[in-house]
Formats: structure tokens, sequence, C-alpha cells
């Protein structure tokens, strides 16, 4: 006769998660295996576990890095996902409390890099938009698609002057761009819509951090890191700022003290 199922105290739930994490979370490296303090602008070569495995615990003030994104690139192994837990585990390792980690993301996976990454147990703090106008949409074109096996007429070729790419499959022959109009009913009620290939114009990074030992004040007089130096990256200028005053319900005005531009010393 089976026993009735008792359910687990919160208590026992948390010892449980304890001995979870302690028993597939990140380990302690055997000294006997810890790699020497190494000089700045080194590059080592090798496989990212097996070489973050050789460094000692809190070693690295900062992890600045661009992994996979998960997009199965012409079907290579390296790319079939994005990092997993696992490998996560080996940064927060070697991170320093506090210390911040910078990574690269796909706009398609992003969700999948911070989930791995949080469940590791960084804490996600921001994240920060890389944009760029240099992009070239890929998207297929459904006017064309019905078009298929019809003649489409060439209204406009666009010059041979500036960037040519013969290397993309498309209307490109000799470094000109020709427009056609679409023939059929189909393709004409169809023209100008597209796949969801949309323009690629920015790269996520996200932000997050190894949870600091005690306060930031703490954390910063004990492993020397803490936080980020929002004053070293405000951008120098020559103008004088203008500032504008205050008055009781104008709120708070975008002044020379709070609009993060810093006066360049004169010479």
């Amino acid at each position: 006769m089976l026993g009735k199922r008792v359910k687990p105290s919160k208590e026992e739930m948390a010892q449980a998660i304890r001995k979870w994490k302690q028993e597939r979370g990140p380990k302690s490296v055997p000294q006997n295996l810890v790699r020497p303090s190494i000089p700045t602008d080194t590059i080592i070569y090798g496989d990212n576990i097996k070489v973050m495995r050789t460094f000692p615990n809190n070693y690295f003030d900062t992890i600045i890095t661009d992994p996979p994104y998960g997009l199965k690139f012409m079907g290579k192994k390296w790319d079939y996902d994005v990092p997993s837990i696992k490998t996560w585990w080996e940064c927060l390792r070697v991170l320093k409390p506090g210390g911040t980690l910078l990574c690269f993301a796909g706009s398609r996976t992003q969700h999948r890099m911070a989930v791995n990454v949080e469940d590791a147990g960084f804490i996600l703090k921001d994240c920060i938009m890389w944009l760029y106008g240099s992009g070239f949409p890929k998207a297929t074109d459904i006017s064309k698609q019905l078009d298929k096996g019809h003649e489409r007429e060439v209204v406009e070729v666009a010059g041979k002057s500036g960037s040519k790419r013969n290397s993309m499959a498309g209307d490109f022959a000799g470094g000109e761009y020709m427009t056609t109009a679409p023939t059929t009913p189909e393709a004409i009620l169809w023209n100008g819509w597209k796949s969801h290939g949309l323009k690629p114009a920015y790269e996520p990074i996200l932000v997050a951090m190894k949870p600091n030992d005690g306060t930031y004040a703490n954390n910063a007089l004990v492993h020397g890191v803490s936080g980020l130096n929002i004053d070293g990256g405000r951008i120098n200028h020559n103008e004088p700022v203008k500032t504008t005053k205050r008055t009781k319900n104008t709120g708070i005005s975008w002044n020379k003290e709070n609009c993060g531009l810093r006066e360049s010393p004169t010479n």
C-alpha cells in the first residue's frame, strides 16, 4: 500500500536547492591546476571552459565576451546554441565579486543568452544597444515569388557608383541594382511585402554583474572592483554648456551638472 505523499517544507526545499547548487554549480579549482599570474594583453588559445579552469576563483575584474549567438550559422556545430549555463558558471567563478560581465548577443536570441547568464548566478543590470547603419536586409520579396516564371519590367537601374554587392544573391549585375515592376495581379497586390528579414541595425550587449560581497563600498575595499566608472565614460567637449534656471514647476532641467558632458581642460 502506497503511503501518503508529504509535501516538503520551505526549509527542506531550500536545503535541497543549496545541495543541488553545490553539486552542480561552479567548483573550486585544485591549487595544483591554478595558472600563475599572467601579463595583461595576453591571448590564450584553447577551449574556453578548459582554459578558465586553470585560473583560481575571483581572478578577473571584468569579462567582455562575444560568444556564439545560437543562429546555427551555415550549419556549424559551434553555433548550434548560445553558451550553456555550465560555461557561465565558470565565468562566474573566475570573476571577482561585484565584477561586470559585458556579453554581446544576437537580436533574435538575446533572450536565451540572458536566461542562461541569469540562471548561472549573475545579476542582469541593463542592456547596451550597439547601433550601426551598415547592415544589409536579407528579406524575401513575396511579390517576386508570386511572379516566378513571369518576366518583370525593369523600371529603374541604380548606378555603378557606391558600394557593390556582387557576392550577394539577388538582382545585382556588374554592380547595378535593378528595380522591377510586378506583372501578375497577385504580385501587384503583394508588391512591397517581404519576409521578416528587417535591416540589421543593432546588437544588444547584456550588462550583468557577479553579486557583491556585501555593499558596493565593502566590495570596493575588499576586492578592488565595484560598479561602473560612469564619470570615466563622459565625453569631453570645448563648447560652453548652456544652463537654464529652474522654477518650481519646470522640474529638473538638462544642465551642466547632469548633462553627462565634461568641459575639456584649457591649455
